[in-house]
């Protein structure tokens, strides 16, 4: 009975070695599988990290043409503004300059018609 008992307590051992086994290499396939579970979701934040920098770019781009664009056109208003206060100026002067010889015009009439008074 003893060697029965014995041989009983070596198979129970070897049971246990076996589910032992089999708990190890569960542990190990899902360590393997949990590792590779993180390298795919490493990878997905990867591509994801790309995708926004390169979203982030494109603005920073955008907004850079955006700021260019406003640049020239505030220079093409300022260029335009100058341009028609010239016009403006021009006009002005045009204009001083047609009321001077208009009354340099009635000036000289008016001497002219003294002239003929005297004569006449």
């Amino acid at each position: 009975t003893l060697k029965a008992e014995l041989g009983a307590t070596l198979q129970a051992l070897d049971n246990t070695r076996a589910h032992l086994a089999v708990k190890e290499n569960n542990l190990m396939e899902k360590d393997v599988s949990a590792a590779t579970e993180w390298r795919r979701r490493e990878a997905e934040h990867d591509i994801d990290l790309q995708r926004l920098t390169a979203e982030k770019e494109r603005q920073n781009a955008m907004l850079a043409m955006a700021r260019e664009r406003e640049h020239r056109e505030m220079i093409e208003a300022l260029g335009h503004q100058h341009q028609q206060s010239a016009m403006a100026a021009r006009a002005e002067a045009d204009g001083l300059l047609k009321r001077s010889l208009a009354e340099q015009k009635e000036l000289l009439e008016g001497d002219y018609r003294r002239e003929l008074k005297t004569w006449a």
